[in-house]
């Protein structure tokens, strides 16, 4: 279950944020994680999977398929919520 912080940030129930990073960008939180992953905005948000890069203690790493994956979803989760729609690419 997701709540509302402001129009653009939501966390779950679970404890992870999903929020808009800039203009370009969609962000996933959760405690000591930072993924950010490049979206374009507009009707649709076009989101652009293989981009996502993830931030552990400030530090660049490859995530895991499944992780990758796990994160995509959770983004698209929180946009679902938001009741945006979106498309990866």
């Amino acid at each position: 279950m997701f709540t509302k912080i402001t129009p653009q940030k939501v966390k779950h129930d679970s404890g992870y944020i999903v929020q808009t990073g800039s203009r370009e960008s969609l962000q996933y939180l959760k405690g000591n994680i930072i993924a950010e992953v490049k979206a374009d905005f507009g009707n649709i948000t076009r989101i652009y999977r293989e981009s996502l890069v993830l931030h552990k203690d400030g530090v660049t790493i490859l995530p895991s398929i499944e992780e990758h994956e796990l994160i995509l979803k959770h983004i698209t989760d929180a946009l679902i919520f938001l009741g945006e729609k979106y498309e990866l690419l």
